[in-house]
């Protein structure tokens, strides 16, 4: 009947009444055509809205009241819904709730990082409203309490409490850590690996993941630079390391290899390596890639290179930090780091409490690509490749699939997909070209 979203803690939290108290339906529909809106669990707003917004716009939270407050002259009391503390409600099923001490330390760190309760033990991080940033507050919190250096990818293997406990029973035993992430390891198709983007997380991946047919398994390259691992010299050595990675899961072919960005860059390198070799890869998947040197830009001097990062940043997070130009030239070169995370802190894009040092890591990640990425020359690949451009790009002039051609001899499929660079992989967008990449390999 009524719904306000307002913006709480870098977050934005719903409030919904419903139309009347009977039964809920089974149906989530608008009321273009006379039926009535029928308000289910917070997982089917979630996938309602994000069909029809751009993943930035879709609230991490939930609140359904019997009525919103009201100010004495009749208008939504805002103020009352900001005091409210913000509850978790699931679906149907009933929460699951902690059943030993070291569960229940992990809600407590959970409730603290999200503010969101009651919160279960099979509750999704990132369905809470957890995003890359807030994963490494909850690493340095499990360090802090347990003593335990929690592999950052298995956040994203394995996203819920149950999970966290059950790693963390386990006798921790020092090995190497892959940087492949299993995003979705069930199905009986070729798996599909793509390439983290230019800041080195695979965040970006995980609404695609979501979209994705349950046969193809999907995993996810994320780099070793944020795991405390040394920056490679080339594109093609960061291509053959995560070659070595994969072949550590799946010895032979047929493999599927892609990415976003920058990520498509080393999945074309990764591809064009195990074709040398005999390996067969059945499909490279460019994701809005563009080939090096081909939009003829400048290099760019130091401010203009942390503005970059700011705003590729901010976008990954579907937002917008703005600091321009002139701000940063403005500053001292030693001055200028502190003064984009300061604004940033400021306007609640990113976590106040967040450690600086691993900011610092995100800038020296994204130098390091970016140097490798300006010093690649490509060579020429045989495979089947399929570029997905964003249409909104492409809208103002900006076509991805500039220069390709002449390092391609096999087939080469460009295809149209909603949104901008940043975009396309966000809410419906992300949907969308998920339902093509799914014709594309079925």
């Amino acid at each position: 009947r009524e719904a306000v979203v307002l913006v709480r803690d870098e977050r934005l939290v719903a409030y919904v009444t419903e139309e009347n108290q009977e039964p809920r339906t089974e149906n989530l529909g608008d009321d273009s055509d006379g039926s009535r809106f029928s308000v289910l669990g917070s997982d089917d707003l979630r996938t309602f809205l994000a069909e029809r917004l751009p993943g930035y716009m879709v609230p991490s939270a939930f609140m359904r009241l019997d009525a919103l407050p009201l100010t004495p002259n009749g208008k939504i009391d805002r103020r009352a819904l900001s005091a409210l503390a913000i509850t978790h409600q699931p679906n149907s099923e009933a929460l699951l709730m902690p059943r030993d001490s070291l569960e229940l330390k992990l809600v407590h760190i959970w409730e603290e990082l999200l503010d969101v309760r009651p919160i279960g033990v099979t509750d999704n991080f990132f369905n809470l409203g957890g995003h890359s940033l807030l994963s490494v507050r909850l690493r340095e919190r499990i360090r802090e309490r347990f003593g335990y250096e929690l592999p950052l990818t298995l956040v994203f293997q394995g996203p819920t409490i149950e999970q966290l406990a059950h790693a963390l029973r386990q006798e921790p035993v020092p090995q190497p850590e892959s940087p492949l992430v299993a995003l979705q390891s069930g199905g009986v198709r070729s798996p599909l690996l793509f390439i983290h983007p230019i800041g080195g997380s695979i965040t970006s991946y995980l609404n695609l993941a979501r979209y994705l047919d349950r046969e193809q398994p999907f995993y996810a390259a994320q780099s070793p630079m944020l795991m405390g691992a040394a920056p490679e010299a080339t594109i093609e050595a960061l291509a053959a390391r995560y070659i070595d990675a994969l072949k550590q899961t799946r010895p032979h072919g047929p493999y599927r290899l892609g990415g976003w960005s920058f990520g498509g860059i080393v999945a074309f390198e990764m591809a064009r390596q195990l074709a040398a070799h005999g390996d067969e890869v059945e499909q490279l998947v460019l994701l809005d890639t563009y080939l090096p040197g081909s939009q003829r830009q400048p290099t760019p001097d130091d401010s203009q290179l942390l503005l970059s990062f700011c705003r590729d940043v901010a976008n990954s997070l579907g937002k917008q930090l703005p600091i321009t130009y002139a701000d940063l030239a403005a500053l001292a070169p030693e001055s200028r780091l502190a003064y984009a995370f300061d604004q940033a802190r400021e306007l609640r894009l990113i976590p106040a409490d967040l450690n600086t040092d691993y900011l610092q890591l995100l800038f020296d990640v994204y130098q390091a690509h970016l140097k490798l990425l300006q010093a690649y020359v490509p060579r020429s690949y045989s495979g089947a490749v399929t570029l997905f451009r964003a249409d909104e790009q492409l809208a103002n002039g900006i076509d991805a699939a500039e220069g390709w051609a002449a390092y391609l001899t096999g087939q080469f499929i460009c295809c149209g997909t909603p949104g901008d660079h940043y975009s396309l992989l966000q809410g419906s967008n992300g949907a969308a070209l998920a339902t093509a990449m799914n014709d594309l390999l079925s």
